[in-house]
């Protein structure tokens, strides 16, 4: 439906379908139905908007091995090889993840980098995002021959909770940390963020999903997939805040570009 909608409105837009790898998938019957549908889906639209494929999200966070996410990496090699498909393959997990064994099996990793889970004042999570990112993700990627790409796959501030207990985030020590959520806070970190992101070539999505009905909706922009709710994520971004100013007029690109030097 994504791709379809691209060619139908003529947007300039690149997406990464993702397929999801569950260790409880018995047989791979969810790996062979969503490559499947991917492969409809490139056979009738095409890949001229397709950035690559990610295979894995939060995989090994999970408990999953590298050994085993970069075997389905080569699987889907070998099957983009077949139809004859040339962009890049990659995968999605938590910053702190990123190994040189992992990049030296990707074309490209999708790091999740959030202030908010280090517990960091607002003011100060934009430039703790781009120094963990920096420091981590595309060290290792540029520890290694083959140079894969690192993009920040989720990133933002939480606009609320779902009750007043969540507000302020409490560590993994129990400790109450100096992130709080609230409409003002993901306003601090959006003016904080973005611009600076786009000019220093940082390639990101935007953490982006609320809650416009009783049934929970997510929204990631640029990428979307659903996931658990978790308590402080009552709202996570702008798109339920009218007050929230768009980041839009510092020339935020909706076709997300590799960085460069």
């Amino acid at each position: 439906m994504m791709l379809q909608a691209i060619q139908e409105t003529k947007t300039n837009l690149t997406i990464f379908p993702a397929i999801y790898l569950n260790q409880e998938d018995p047989n791979d019957a969810a790996w062979d139905r969503q490559v499947n549908n991917i492969t409809i889906a490139l056979n009738a639209y095409g890949t001229t908007n397709v950035g690559g494929v990610t295979v894995g999200n939060e995989y090994l966070l999970g408990g999953g091995s590298s050994t085993n996410l970069l075997a389905y990496v080569e699987k889907f090699r070998t099957i983009a090889s077949q139809n004859s498909w040339t962009f890049p393959i990659g995968t999605a997990d938590a910053g702190s993840e990123f190994t040189t064994a992992v990049a030296q099996g990707v074309d490209y990793f999708m790091a999740n980098v959030h202030a908010w889970f280090a517990g960091t004042l607002v003011q100060d999570g934009p430039a703790w995002t781009y120094e963990y990112f920096e420091e981590n993700d595309q060290a290792i990627a540029g520890q290694v021959s083959n140079k894969p790409t690192a993009y920040i796959a989720e990133t933002g501030w939480p606009s609320g909770a779902n009750d007043t207990a969540h507000m302020t985030y409490v560590n993994e020590a129990g400790e109450k940390t100096g992130a709080v959520a609230g409409v003002d806070q993901l306003q601090t970190f959006l003016d904080g963020y973005v611009c600076n992101a786009n000019k220093n070539g940082t390639g990101y999505f935007f953490c982006e999903f609320c809650f416009p009905t009783p049934q929970v909706v997510f929204f990631l922009f640029f990428l979307g997939r659903a996931r658990a709710p978790r308590e402080e994520k009552g709202g996570w971004g702008w798109k339920c805040f009218p007050s929230i100013t768009r980041p839009f007029l510092c020339s935020f690109s909706l076709t997300l570009t590799a960085p460069t030097g």
